[in-house]
This record gives structure tokens, sequence and C-alpha cells, in this order.
């Protein structure tokens, strides 16, 4: 194999794999054989956006751009920089480009439907029918459907096509008059369609204009009593707090943005005066239950993967804290309004923005952020020493 076609994969190799520090090596060797290959240059800009240096980022992925305008995946980390720089403008602009990712293993979760009626870009919508269109995860749908009501407000009949397991839950979204399960059924006939995350862009949301309405999604009522029935017998009257300590193991950022169950198990025996239960399901709490002790104090709910989120929202609306890394259980309970403390790594995603111990998308948050990459002992400590307030106040009150 030739050397430059080798030290390519190997970028692309070394960082899908999460080790940043090698896939800067080969691709400074790449621009040492040649200079001005946009590729490497590229990458270095995306690793400094991991490494959350966004100075780096913005002058690397310039010069990315100068040399190939038309790479989509440049545009779209320009994007991912100036959304977590808090500059949405031309954020949801580069934002855009994620349609255009030509690569099937760069499309991952941003394909999308062909429907038979145009893409609503900002037309009127007094007495259209729009049809929203999921894209990405269940915590980027969960986030972004909060715009139904806002797109009802201007006059629209708002639907939503989406993936099984949040059809449930997404019924009982503010705003939102019917949900389909994608594929759309034959015979629906709408005015417009838009992909879910492109209205902020749409609408020219920034930071001061971001949708509240907090709760818009709810549980329901009967299968929320249910829940309340084993969570209170675990409780006994403690207060309840939820943990999500890992995500999809198919996602590219899965490894740097997750706890162990060993760290969690540990807080959880560091504060017995707290009921905590898994918000884990299928084979992630599966492989917790086989690394637990018989005394671990976290109750396991047994749910199986591709549960529902209805059934998610049931259990976490009769908690009063949900404590979990960047992944869909904070999204839902920021939805719900329950409160939610979210453990960042560092580089963590762009709507999360930087250095902010709060959320403008979800008021009921805290962020505990990493200082150093891979450092989540210091930010369990934090937690643990803040969840000891939290509780000594509840018992106050």
């Amino acid at each position: 194999m030739a050397p430059l076609r080798a030290l390519l994969q190997a970028v692309r190799r070394t960082f899908r794999a999460g080790d940043y520090d090698r896939a800067e090596v080969f691709a400074r060797r790449i621009l040492e054989m040649r200079p001005n290959h946009p590729y490497p240059i590229q990458m270095l800009g995306i690793i400094a956006n991991e490494r959350d240096d966004l100075g780096a980022a913005v002058n690397l992925l310039r010069r990315a751009r100068a040399l190939r305008p038309g790479n989509p995946l440049t545009r779209l980390n320009l994007g991912l920089v100036a959304l977590k720089m808090g500059q949405f403008r031309q954020g949801w602009l580069d934002y855009e480009f994620r349609f255009s990712l030509v690569r099937e293993r760069d499309r991952q979760h941003v394909q999308l439907p062909e429907l038979p009626f145009p893409r609503w870009t900002g037309e009127p919508l007094d007495g259209k029918r729009l049809l929203l269109v999921r894209e990405q995860g269940f915590g980027d749908q969960i986030q972004f459907i909060r715009y139904a009501t806002r797109l009802r407000d201007m006059g629209a009949t708002v639907g939503f096509l989406t993936r099984p397991p949040l059809l449930r839950l997404m019924q009982t979204a503010a705003g939102v008059g019917e949900v389909f399960v994608d594929p759309l059924p034959e015979g629906q006939v709408w005015d417009y369609w838009c992909p879910v995350m492109s209205i902020a862009g749409v609408l020219g949301t920034d930071l001061s204009s971001i949708p509240g309405g907090i709760p818009y999604l709810s549980a329901e009522p009967d299968e929320s009593e249910r829940w309340e029935t084993v969570l209170a017998a675990h409780a006994q009257g403690r207060p309840r707090v939820g943990l999500a300590w890992t995500g999809n193991v198919g996602h590219v950022r899965n490894t740097a943005r997750s706890v162990t169950f060993a760290a969690v198990d540990a807080l959880a025996r560091a504060h017995p005066e707290i009921a905590f239960v898994s918000l884990q399901i299928g084979k992630h709490e599966k492989a917790a239950v086989e690394a637990a002790a018989p005394d671990c104090p976290i109750l396991f709910l047994g749910r199986e993967d591709g549960a529902d989120f209805a059934e998610a929202a049931a259990v976490v609306s009769r908690l009063d804290l949900v404590i979990g890394i960047d992944t869909s259980s904070p999204h839902l309970a920021g939805a719900l309004g329950v409160p939610a403390w979210l453990l960042l790594h560092r580089g963590c995603d762009w709507r999360w923005l930087r250095f902010r111990a709060d959320s403008p998308w979800y008021p009921s948050h805290r962020l505990f952020r990493q200082v150093r990459r891979d450092d989540w002992d210091t930010v369990l400590t934090a937690v643990s020493r803040e969840l000891g307030v939290w509780a000594a106040n509840r018992d106050r009150e």
C-alpha cells in the first residue's frame, strides 16, 4: 500500500477509535509529505475541536475550506464549532451540511426519507400542514420537538415522523397533532416537511430565543402510577435519583463520554440517604447486574433493549433528579421538567456550549464538566459533594 494512502487510512482509523494523539501524529506525517493536503488539515481542526481548542479548530478548518471549498465535512465542523461558541446564525447555516456527506459511514444518522412535497424553508404557515422528520439520535429528537408549539402558533398543523421507540412519547408532545413511524404511511399529504433539527435555523434561533415552554412532553398517568409502586418500595421515603452512565455503543464518542458502572456504584454507596435507580436498558443494564455485588444499592428495572420511551418517561417523571452522561436520559428529564445533572466530557457536544454550568435549552439542568480529558474522578467528586448538599437541603424542606 502506498505510504500516503496508508497514512490517510491510519488517520481515519485512529480518530474513529478516539485515539486523537495518534491520529494527529499520522495527520502531521501526511503534511510533511503534502503540506497543503486538505484532509489532514481538516482532521487536525476536528481534533482541536474535540480537545476544546476552538481557536485552533477554526483556523485549521478555515484553511481546509480554502483548499477545498466544497467539502461538506469541513463546513459541517465549522458549523459545530460556531454553535459551540454560541454563534448560532452562522452555525445553523453550516450545520445543514450534515445532509451533504456522501459516504455511507458519514451519513449514519442524517439520512432522510424522500417525500413528495416541498421542504419548508420559512414560507408562511397559516393553514398549512408541516411534517417534521426525525434525524440523528433519540435525544436530538426530544430536544428539538419543542419547536412544534412555535410552529403551531404560526398557524401550522404539525406532524412528526419518528422511529418506533419514540412513537407513544411523541404523541404527548405539545403542539404535535399526528405522529407516524418512518416510513410515512401511504396517502399522507402535507404542504411541507422539514428535518426536526433544521427548524432552529429556519426560525433564526439565537441564545435569547430558544423556545421554553417546559415541560413539553409528559408521562402516561397509569404507567407512571405503576412505576411509582416499584420506586416507592425501593426508596422507602428517600429522594430518588436516576443514573445513566453509558449510551449507544455505535456512537463515535460513546467511550469518551461514558463513565464506568464501578464509578456510579461508588457514588451510590457514598450516599445511602438517597435511593438510586438505573436508567440503563438491555445489554448495558445486564452487564451492570453481572458486575454488581449482592449489596449494590442501585435498583435495576430490567427494561429491555428497544424499550418504549413512554415507559422511560413514566419512570423519570417519578424521580427527583437524574444524573447522567450526554445521552437521551438527561434530554428526557429536561423535556419533562425533571432536574438533571449532566456529566460532560472534554470536547463535549455543541449544544452544551462552553464554560457554562447551566443550559439555555433546559433550565432544570446543571452541567458538570471535565477540566482534563478523561478525568471523570474530579467530575464525580464534585457531583458527590453537591449531591450531599442537595440531599441535606431536601431533608430541611
